[in-house]
Parts: C-alpha cells; sequence; structure tokens
C-alpha cells in the first residue's frame, strides 16, 4: 500500500527539506549573538582556554584572547602570559593562571562558571591600565579545550608540521610527562603535539607562550588546507565533545565557516605588555592601556588607531614604499660579531630610521621582530629586509616615542660573522 501523498515527488520532498533547513538555519541566525554580529560587522571578542587534566584543581596552562573584524576579515590574537599578577579582593589567587582552578573548585567542578570566572580576571587585567571600569571589556564568548580535546582537534587535522631548532628533553616522572625531541622537522600527532607545545626550556614561560603562538598560527594553517575543509563538519562534532564553550552547534559551525578563509597575513600576534619580576608578569599600565584602544576594549581612552587595510594576499618581494618613518634598533643575539652591522645598512638602505643597536642581553635561537606601535605593516615591512624565514613578529606595545620597531637578530640570521668570544 503506497501511503506517499499524490503529488509528492522526491524532488519536492527535498525541496521541502531544504525549505525548512533554511527557515531553522535563518530562526537560528536570528537568535544568535555571534550571527548577529558578524552580519552587522561588528568585532567579536573571546576567550581560548588551554586546560590541564588535574581533576581537582585544573589549571590554565593556555590563555588566548581573540578579536575577530568581520569588516576587515583580521584576527587579532593576544597572549596572556600564565604567571601575569592579579588582585582580585574576591579570589584567593595572584597568578591568572590560578583562577580557572579556584573557580573550578568552588563551583564543584563546573567548567562554563570556572571560564566565565576567567573571562572576567582578563577584563579586569586589561582594564588596570585605563581609566574605564574594571571588568567591563566586552568578552562575550568563551572555548575551554582541555588535553584530549587537543589531541583530537590536531589528529582530526591530520597532525601539525613544526621544526625543532634545538634539542628538547624534559622529564617528570611524578607528572608522567616525558618530552624528547631532536632538531629537526616533525609532523606531529595529537600526543606529540601536546608534548611539544607543553615544553618550557631555560627561557622558561616566556619561551614557551611564543612556541604555542607559533603552533596556533601552524593549526590555524592546517584547517585552511583544502582538503580539510570538508573535514568542518568533523570538527564541529568534536568540539561539541570535547570543548566547553557558550557558543551552540550552529555558532561554531558558522564561525569556522568564517575563518576558513582567513590568511595567515591577517592575524596579528599579540603579547601582554609587561615583564618578569619576581616569578610574576607584572604588566605595564600604560602598555596595557594602548592595547586595549588597539584592540577597541579602551573606550574611554578614545577608538583604537586606524590601519591602512593591506590586500587580501600581499604582494610578492619587498615593499616599494620608502620608510622614512620608521624607526628600528637592532640587537644582536646571534653570538656573531658584526651581524648586525650589516642588517642596520640594509635597513637604512631601504628608508628605515635605526636609531639604536648593540648586543643583546643573551643568545636567542630565533630571530624576532617586534612591532611597539600597534602597526604590522611597517613590522612586516622590516622583515622582507631579513634572511630570515622563521622569524617571529608580534606585537607588545610600549610608551617609547622614539622606536617602532624591535629587531633581535638571533641564531638562525644566515651571513657572515665571527664569533664572539
Amino acid at each position: 500500500m503506497n501511503l506517499k501523498p499524490k503529488g509528492w515527488s522526491g524532488a519536492r520532498v527535498f525541496a521541502a527539506a531544504v525549505a525548512v533547513l533554511v527557515m531553522l538555519s535563518v530562526a537560528a541566525s536570528w537568535r544568535s549573538p555571534l550571527a548577529r554580529a558578524l552580519a552587522a560587522g561588528k568585532p567579536v571578542y573571546g576567550l581560548l582556554i588551554g586546560t590541564d587534566l588535574v581533576d581537582y584543581a585544573r589549571h590554565a596552562d593556555t590563555i588566548l584572547l581573540l578579536r575577530y573584524d568581520p569588516s576587515s576579515r583580521k584576527l587579532d590574537a593576544l597572549s596572556i602570559p600564565r604567571d601575569t599578577r592579579i588582585n582580585l579582593p574576591r579570589l584567593r589567587v595572584k597568578r591568572v593562571n590560578e583562577v580557572y582552578a579556584y573557580a573550578y573548585r568552588e563551583s564543584r567542578k563546573d567548567s562554563d562558571a570556572a571560564s566565565r570566572e576567567l573571562c572576567r580576571a582578563v577584563r579586569w587585567i586589561l582594564r588596570s591600565g585605563t581609566s574605564a571600569p574594571a571588568g567591563s571589556s566586552p568578552i562575550d564568548f568563551y572555548a575551554q579545550v582541555d588535553y584530549d580535546g587537543f589531541r583530537r582537534i590536531v589528529d582530526i587535522l591530520g597532525g601539525a608540521p613544526v621544526t625543532v631548532d634545538r634539542p628538547m628533553h624534559y622529564d617528570d616522572d611524578r607528572g608522567k610527562l616525558h618530552i624528547h625531541f631532536e632538531p629537526g622537522r616533525y609532523l606531529l600527532d595529537g600526543q606529540k603535539a601536546l608534548e611539544y607545545v607543553r615544553f618550557r626550556d631555560r627561557v622558561g614561560d616566556f619561551g614557551r607562550m611564543g612556541r604555542q603562538q607559533e603552533f596556533f598560527l601552524t593549526l590555524f594553517g592546517r584547517f585552511r588546507h583544502p582538503a580539510n575543509l570538508v573535514r568542518l563538519p568533523q570538527l564541529a562534532w568534536v568540539s561539541l565533545r570535547s570543548m566547553r564553550t557558550n557558543l551552540s552547534g550552529f555558532e561554531r559551525l558558522l564561525l569556522l565557516t568564517e575563518l576558513k578563509d582567513l590568511t595567515r597575513e591577517r592575524i596579528r600576534i599579540m603579547q601582554l605588555p609587561g615583564g618578569s619580576r619576581a616569578g610574576y608578569w607584572m604588566t605595564d599600565p600604560d602598555g596595557v592601556a594602548a592595547t586595549s584602544r588597539l584592540l577597541g576594549l579602551d573606550e574611554a581612552a578614545g577608538p583604537a588607531p586606524e590601519e591602512e587595510e593591506d590586500p587580501i594576499e600581499p604582494a610578492a618581494g619587498p615593499s616599494a614604499e620608502p620608510a622614512a618613518r620608521t624607526t628600528v634598533e637592532v640587537w644582536n643575539a646571534s653570538g656573531r660579531a658584526g651581524l648586525a652591522r650589516k642588517v642596520i645598512g640594509d635597513l637604512r638602505a631601504a628608508g628605515f630610521d635605526v636609531v639604536k643597536w648593540g648586543n643583546y642581553a643573551s643568545r636567542q635561537q630565533r630571530t624576532s621582530v617586534r612591532d611597539r606601535r600597534g602597526n604590522m605593516d611597517q613590522a612586516r615591512a622590516v622583515l622582507e629586509r631579513l634572511s630570515a624565514p622563521r622569524a617571529e613578529v608580534f606585537t607588545r606595545l610600549e610608551t617609547d616615542p622614539f622606536v617602532d620597531i624591535e629587531v633581535i637578530l638571533g641564531e638562525d640570521m644566515p651571513g657572515s660573522g665571527a664569533p664572539e668570544q
């Protein structure tokens, strides 16, 4: 007996199903704060939290504030050092990475409550150097990923390629953590990738934070690989099972779709201004205020400085524009005498104004270019004049009125130069 209504062909059933899905999507978009913000071209702020697996007191090993501007299609990623000093009277902790563990324990293992508390602490940090009310910065969304979720995401993306420049060895029998890498090129699976980002060398947490930022960019590049675009639904499904977030399933898929065409050149890596003292990362109030303005968080201090729009795909080869107004300082951390002098000559020939130079306090493995003014175009223009393909480029704002870009020449710089005695 045929119970199908007359006139309902397979094509009409399919069309009706599509219409229902469209209506559901429209309804979800109307109810979604994320969808409304993206449609209006408004910046979206979120906190990415990486935690350990200690059940009774989970600490936040990675704290990354993300700001996505749909109108310019740019992503800012600000790393918050886990040893950042905080002073919130209602919390009995002094380091920001302890906030999640404290709230997780006090809320009887409520991951969402712990994430919200950490968002409030980060808002306090970013407002502490400004005249705006502390805690009023708009961090609308959060996502917490533990070790198991991290491993699953890396494995779905087919692993992560990294280059290890020097031996990485660490053994912790009590913590059951054993990390061993020799110099070379690797394609890391989820477990090995976790070991790589957790490694802490003589540079301390600052070195690990830089390694995590680099890995974030690498993993984002894997996400954009054509072979992985078809895995977006699988990634969304894994995030449902392995991630605690206030983003709905629809919003996760929407965000993955929105970011799939974002190029690496449109991602600005940032670091919280400050310095290490007495075991803490002590923030620089003026630098924090400038960072808040750059991210559009400090409404009381005025709008963020405008940046010139760059093309979707940057032009190949060095920029032909003169850089006469860009001031640069160059520090030799390579251990090779005379290297800074050669680089200074190249930069001045390109029109940059090198105003400070000398030897760095300690040797550095990798060359870094630090944007101190919030203009990544200037930093990338300097980078084009260096022969260091793996150099780190990041923003850490300071209030020095004379220097725009700081260059630290590492051991990875090619060129002649006698070893320093």
